[in-house]
């Protein structure tokens, strides 16, 4: 039992390792190189349960997890022993595979699935809190492991942050049993099933309770909890503080700490943490069915590891569904929308530009939508480009630098981060404008106020025009994946001031219509060549049939204005096609 002499209850998620694998198995300074029929490759792991090794097998060629536990007794061993047993039993996708357990001498070792990732501590000690979808996913996949446990006959009764992984595919894995039993052995005595990590136990263990699946299902939602905040619900500094607390129905509420997340998720989480065990939730089945129905219908589908699957049955099925086809619908819409904008917008320009008004424009809503799909796929083309060169130097960068995975660098300060890369938005924007200050100045203005020399920069022999977009797309992607990276952290969407992000959506406004307004002018000024007075003239536009029958011409030859109206009489037409700009 706990009393007032006993040490500081410490975080359990900030400082130590289990089962974690960086994938590169480095050797350590330990002394050791074999372990029975094993090759000892790295310690990836150590505290009061033994030391957890990289290790080869040479007779299936496969790297494995080694559990090494020093013995103190036979009925020490015995206890280690039937840790492995117990594994054994439960075989789930998110439940670590044990492989072997065997004693050798005065230690036992556990063989298991060596499982590449970060277990939960350090993924929120270095990205901080998730969101409450997020969070949920993982609550999911926990709630399934948790059932084929107990489905098992046991008890984990050491759910926490560090005990659960996760691998680089993003598979969630429950790990150590080292505090776990079967369900249907009894406590030897008063006390006894006080056993596990303090600030994850549930109420009644420190009451002299027994630990069952309801237990497990409380250190869950501590898990959720610390999951979405970095915290707590019941944060003491010893041992009694927290059996006061407990005894007293003290703790945080999740709303309190995080008030942005969604009702649903804190229902659920707040439901795992009744002091009544008979409150909580009666199975980890029901906890998942909870959790699943906080998860909208659009991360349903973020992969077969993080994925999380209706329940059997057409109705269930069909109401999920049923929602996702309405956001493809909706988003279809939307984005046909957007292009329907683009196209009249860059169409608006050009006709201004040129001076194609007073009923010179033909242009349809057909028009618009094709103009506004041809300039959004080099843009997309080119963000795609983008994107694939930013994910290999950020591979690379990874891999030169491997001390980022331990955590050895200090995160930034979000308000600073946020206000840095609105500076570097900005910057960036000046640069673009001011470095292609020959090309967008005239693409947004009246071609009647710019010489024919000053106009060759939009001609076909010039790929000035493609520099400035392929630049202000680079531009464009970057600023968006910086704004996603600062403000998918909870913590940093809190600190993040309005002015800062209004600025930050103004630039990215100004960047997008610089890029889809002089498009159509840019790249789509092909029109017929004409014949006047004997000069090479182009046509622009023409009134309907109704008099007065008139062709909007271009003769770079005329003195100002350049552009008039003419009687199609005075127009010869030809054959050919030209850029207006050559």
């Amino acid at each position: 039992m706990v009393g007032e002499n006993d040490p500081p209850v410490a975080d359990p998620d900030s400082s130590g390792q289990t089962h974690t694998s960086d994938g590169r198995g480095e050797p350590t300074t330990t002394r050791r190189r074999t372990w029975g029929d094993l090759e000892l490759r790295s310690e990836i792991g150590a505290g009061g349960y033994g030391r957890v090794y990289r290790a080869r097998d040479a007779t299936l060629a496969r790297d494995v997890a080694l559990k090494v536990i020093a013995l103190r007794d036979a009925e020490h061993a015995a206890e280690v022993l039937r840790e492995g047993q117990m594994l054994a039993r439960v075989r789930h996708p998110n439940v670590v595979t044990v492989h072997s357990a065997r004693r050798i001498g005065d230690e036992v070792g556990l063989t298991m699935e060596l499982v590449d990732g970060q277990h939960l501590g350090d993924v929120i000690r270095l990205r901080g809190p998730m969101g409450a979808e997020e969070a949920a996913i993982v609550g999911v996949r926990l709630c399934q492991a948790l059932a084929a446990v107990h489905a098992a006959g046991l008890v984990h009764r050491d759910v926490k942050a560090r005990n659960v992984m996760r691998e680089a595919g993003g598979r969630i894995v429950l790990m150590d049993f080292g505090t776990g039993r079967e369900l249907a052995d009894a406590p030897r005595g008063p006390g006894d099933d006080l056993s596990g990590t303090p600030l994850y136990m549930a109420p009644e263990l420190f009451a002299g309770g027994t630990a069952s699946a309801a237990s497990d299902l409380y250190s869950l939602g501590v898990l959720l909890f610390h999951l979405v905040t970095a915290k707590y619900p019941v944060n003491e500094r010893s041992a009694m503080s927290l059996v006061i607390a407990h005894a007293s129905g003290q703790r945080r509420l999740l709303s309190d700490v995080r008030p942005d997340l969604p009702v649903a998720f804190v229902q659920v989480v707040e439901r795992a943490l009744m002091r009544d065990p008979a409150q909580r939730f009666a199975s980890s089945g029901a906890m998942m069915t909870a959790l699943s129905d906080t998860i909208s219908s659009g991360a349903a589908g973020i992969g077969d590891h993080g994925r999380v699957l209706p329940a059997t049955g057409s109705g269930e099925a069909g109401a999920v569904a049923r929602p996702r086809i309405g956001r493809v619908l909706a988003g279809v819409a939307l984005g046909a929308s957007l292009l329907l904008f683009f196209g009249m917008a860059t169409s608006a320009a050009y006709n201004l530009a040129l001076g194609r008004v007073d009923g010179f424009s033909d242009d349809t809503l057909l028009d618009w939508w094709i103009y506004g799909v041809q300039s959004v796929v080099p843009v997309a083309i080119y963000a795609a480009l983008t994107l694939i060169v930013a994910a290999a130097v950020r591979a690379l960068w990874r891999l030169g630098r491997p001390g980022r995975a331990t955590g050895d660098r200090r995160p930034l300060d979000p308000a600073r981060a946020a206000q840095a890369l609105l500076v570097a938005q900005a910057a960036a924007l000046v640069l673009i404008l001011w470095g292609f200050g020959h090309v967008w100045p005239v693409a947004l203005g009246y071609i009647e106020s710019a010489e024919p020399e000053a106009l060759r920069v939009l001609s076909v022999s010039s790929d000035v025009p493609v520099y400035f977009r392929q630049a202000l797309t680079v531009a464009l992607v970057f600023t968006v994946l910086g704004w996603r990276a600062v403000l998918s952290r909870p913590d940093t969407r809190r600190v993040v001031d309005t002015v800062t992000r209004l600025g930050a959506a103004a630039i990215a406004i100004v960047m997008v219509l610089l890029l889809e307004v002089p498009y159509r002018l840019m790249f789509k000024a092909h029109v017929p060549v004409v014949e006047h007075a004997g000069l090479t003239c182009y046509e622009l536009g023409r009134r309907p049939s109704e008099a007065p029958r008139e062709v909007l011409t271009y003769c770079p030859a005329w003195a100002t204005p350049r552009i008039r109206a003419v009687a199609v009489a005075d127009v010869n037409p030809t054959t050919r096609r030209g850029n207006v700009f050559d």
